[in-house]
């Protein structure tokens, strides 16, 4: 299996603390049947150019660590953005390192307060620049909770969602289970991931099994066919969405 989400590398926001730490996440990643591992440490506005090249180092030299210590798991670079107008000058700076490093997809988070201005306008700009979104672990945003019809927006614009293997294992609360559950059933996730830390856990094998009993096995393979459809730069597989319930508009949020 293919984890596309994690944050196994040594990062202040977020990731593990040390490299024993790393490979404490590999290790249990592997366990779960786990053998590529995208890395995916938070990019910020300020960030330089040298972080992209010292993410890229830092995968290399994690991966020489796990072959030195018999730990079949091959982690490859990305990154994970928070978007805000900074984003369209990290872009044209070449700032950004897409997951699998030549890929076309990159993860954005949006923040759980507010809805950045512009916000429709900065996601075409993104995809102007030839990059696919992916919406990173909505399901436990509670402005997307309030407002479902937002994700749907966005998903029918050509954004895709990854949700987080936690969730749906209940791990983040049954609330954050329960329209995780809508939000599949409504067929706007197509990529499940674990958003690994070392104290959070993996479950990827956990959710694909839950996964298996409630929709079937032909939408666990949808999902792990689109995971490798990000390290081969490819189609990721879609279903036409639909809104979960009839709800107030928010499209006064995208202006």
């Amino acid at each position: 299996m293919i984890d596309i989400h994690s944050h196994i590398l040594i990062d202040n926001n977020g990731g593990a603390k040390h490299t024993t730490e790393s490979l404490s996440v590999a290790r249990k990643a592997h366990e779960q049947g786990i053998d590529k591992i995208i890395a995916t440490p938070n990019l910020k506005a300020d960030s330089q150019r040298g972080s992209k090249i010292d993410l890229v180092k830092q995968v290399h030299e994690l991966n020489k660590r796990l072959m030195d210590e018999g730990v079949p798991v091959t982690v490859l670079p990305g990154q994970k953005m928070d978007i805000n107008q900074d984003i369209l000058a990290l872009l044209n700076k070449g700032y950004v390192l897409p997951l699998n490093a030549t890929s076309d997809f990159i993860f954005i988070e949006l923040p759980t307060d507010h809805m950045p201005v512009h916000l429709r306008n900065l996601l075409f700009d993104i995809q102007v620049h030839g990059y696919q979104i992916i919406i990173s672990q909505p399901e436990t945003n509670r402005l997307f909770m309030e407002n479902s019809d937002l994700l749907y927006e966005m998903v029918k614009n050509g954004a895709f969602i990854q949700i987080s293997a936690s969730s749906i294992v209940g791990k983040n609360g049954r609330k954050v289970q329960k329209f995780t559950q809508q939000l599949i059933e409504a067929n706007l996730v197509h990529f499940v991931a674990s958003s690994a830390t070392e104290n959070s856990g993996v479950y990827l094998e956990e959710a694909y099994a839950k996964l298996e009993k409630q929709f079937g096995l032909e939408k666990v393979y949808s999902f792990i066919e689109n995971t490798q459809a990000i390290i081969d730069n490819a189609s990721i597989f879609i279903e036409e969405p639909f809104r979960i319930q009839k709800r107030k508009s928010v499209l006064g949020l995208l202006k």
